[in-house]
């Protein structure tokens, strides 16, 4: 074992022994070693600043889908409020876009609900890590092709609704009501199936083992937003008073204002139809994205960087010391 050591100089085990103590450690040690070189024994002390790993920017998963709530809720009262002072809608439950229909509160409102859209995002960014890292601890690091799909899909469809509530809060519906109407689809549209697949999901797999009344409560959620969802469709249906003449269907917008309706009229019931739909449906994605602090709740994640400079430096050379090491051992045990 000596001759096999003789080439080695004294500052390469140095580097040797302080990578060693780098990958067990995260702080300045003081180490007392026994270096054997050209077959004498030498004790100092060798005191070595290892390599720190430490973690750059930690991440709380968590925080993201508190930030969605809280981004949405302040973009949804604050518009309403404001709008209603000023007399530009009705008092009761206007719609949602109505409150990002003109300044100075649809500056607000875009502010905070595209912040929302982005936070959203990365919630179904962590929801797909956590997901996935369950997966795998549970099935040897594989993850089946019909349950990859399954994941994919999820990232799709909340990724489109997450762009959906951008283009809500960056369009007003004053401006141009197509655009508009499309971001409220995909955010709504995109946000039920996330929703249904999200819950499945969880129920199934049990990525955190929620309580009963969880699941319970967050699949009835569920299907009251999807009722939510498909129920304002029925207004393209035709309807007609008893004269025959048919009823007009409600619009939100005129060009440059807000369609507005008389209290008690039959078009005002199909307006009040669409708008309190539309509200249990914003308040039910609220909720179920504040659940998912439950399951966002168990890791966090950090990035990490490495003092490159002193492995490049000492690469080749600590490569042979391992070499050589592992030979010494096998001619020891050979003499064992």
């Amino acid at each position: 074992m000596l001759s096999r050591l003789s080439n080695v100089s004294s500052d390469d085990l140095v580097s040797f022994m302080a990578l060693s103590s780098s990958e067990s450690d995260t702080h300045t040690t003081s180490t007392t070693s026994s270096v054997t070189i050209s077959g004498s024994t030498k004790r100092r002390r060798i005191k070595t600043k290892i390599p720190r790993t430490r973690p750059h920017i930690r991440v709380y998963p968590k925080l993201f889908s508190v930030l969605t709530v809280i981004s949405v809720l302040i973009a949804f009262f604050t518009g309403y409020f404001l709008a209603a002072i000023q007399r530009r809608t009705d008092w009761f439950l206007p719609y949602i876009s109505d409150g990002g229909a003109f300044s100075p509160e649809a500056n607000i409102f875009g502010i905070f609900l595209c912040s929302g859209g982005f936070f959203w995002v990365c919630t179904v960014f962590f929801v797909h890590i956590r997901i996935n890292m369950h997966i795998r601890s549970n099935q040897h690091h594989i993850i089946p092709l019909f349950q990859r799909l399954v994941i994919y899909f999820m990232d799709i469809i909340g990724i489109s609704s997450g762009i959906g509530v951008v283009i809500v809060g960056s369009v007003p519906e004053t401006i141009n009501i197509t655009y508009h109407f499309f971001g409220a689809l995909l955010a709504f549209g995109g946000g039920v199936l996330y929703l249904w697949v999200f819950v499945i999901l969880t129920m199934r797999l049990k990525p955190e083992y929620a309580p009963r009344w969880l699941s319970i409560l967050r699949l009835s959620v569920v299907i009251i937003s999807t009722i939510s969802f498909i129920t304002p469709f029925t207004n393209f249906i035709p309807r007609y008073y008893e004269n025959g003449t048919r009823i007009p269907r409600p619009f939100p917008t005129k060009p440059g204002q807000i369609q507005r309706y008389p209290w008690g009229s039959a078009t005002h019931s199909l307006y009040l139809l669409n708008t309190v739909f539309e509200w249990i449906i914003g308040l039910c994605f609220v909720f179920m994205i504040f659940t998912m602090t439950y399951e966002l709740n168990s890791f966090s994640l950090s990035t990490t960087g490495l003092r490159e400079k002193y492995y490049r430096h000492h690469r080749e050379t600590l490569r042979e010391i391992r070499r050589q090491l592992r030979g010494s051992k096998k001619v020891q045990s050979s003499d064992d």
